[in-house]
């Protein structure tokens, strides 16, 4: 059941990357069947390993012409762990991508809407950290500046991650922290007691200022063995 939705969903995936492409084509010149050739692999690897690619490259495009960076999880050297991780990430890149191709066409979306609607947006962040330490300990490497106007009318953010502890000893907590400021975002903390990997979300919070602020991952456990978390994202509510 489990390798027959990582299929489904890895194919789900694969279209939503070709009818991106064909329908931003115009604009980024990317050779369109190249991609779906490629989408034709016999195995989910393959697969997801082929739209990890072409979104690695979409990427690259849009940001070449909107003059912005985006930060993404979706690339085979950033992303490691099972089938489904990388899928979530996928789709959360899509559709953080789908939000700056309708600005470059001219489409007057803002950053808070996808197609119109007030369905939640997402900030793929692609963190990826762990610590050992019973203390928060940032992980200074893994960083976002955001700016909350970016996301005019807001109701709230909630911090997401798989987050897991080694061999289930204890439990590992993860939160945002606002490095400009010195101060934890709260309530933005999640745990997970479990060696295998699992997705956390936090309660919701507001950021607490209305200009750009860095912030960065901060990681603990409660028994001193090791705390992982990746494919980090920040949800926003409308």
């Amino acid at each position: 059941m489990l390798i027959a939705a990582a299929v489904f969903a890895a194919l789900l995936v694969g279209g939503m990357i070709y009818y991106r492409y064909s329908a931003v084509h115009q604009i980024l010149n990317i050779p369109v069947a190249d991609i779906k050739q490629s989408l034709t692999a016999t195995t989910v690897e393959g697969r997801v390993t082929t739209v990890e690619d072409a979104l690695a490259l979409l990427i690259n495009r849009v940001n070449n012409l909107g003059g912005t960076t985006t930060q993404t999880a979706a690339t085979t050297s950033q992303v490691s762990g099972d089938i489904n991780s990388r899928v979530q990430s996928l789709e959360n890149t899509v559709a953080n991508l789908q939000v700056q191709i309708n600005q470059l066409k001219g489409g007057g979306t803002s950053a808070t809407t996808i197609s119109g609607s007030k369905s939640p947006a997402y900030i793929p962040l692609g963190w990826n950290g762990s610590a050992s330490t019973q203390d928060w300990s940032s992980v200074s490497s893994q960083s976002i500046s955001i700016d909350p106007a970016d996301y005019s009318g807001y109701t709230g953010m909630q911090f997401e991650a798989n987050i897991s502890v080694y061999q289930g000893n204890g439990t590992a907590y993860a939160r945002l922290f606002d490095k400009d400021d010195g101060l934890a975002i709260i309530p933005s903390e999640v745990s997970g007691k479990t060696d295998t990997p699992t997705w956390a979300s936090s309660a919701t919070f507001q950021l607490p200022a209305t200009t750009k602020k860095t912030y960065v991952l901060q990681v603990k456990t409660t028994t001193g063995y090791a705390s992982q978390v990746q494919n980090a994202r920040i949800k926003v509510n409308f």
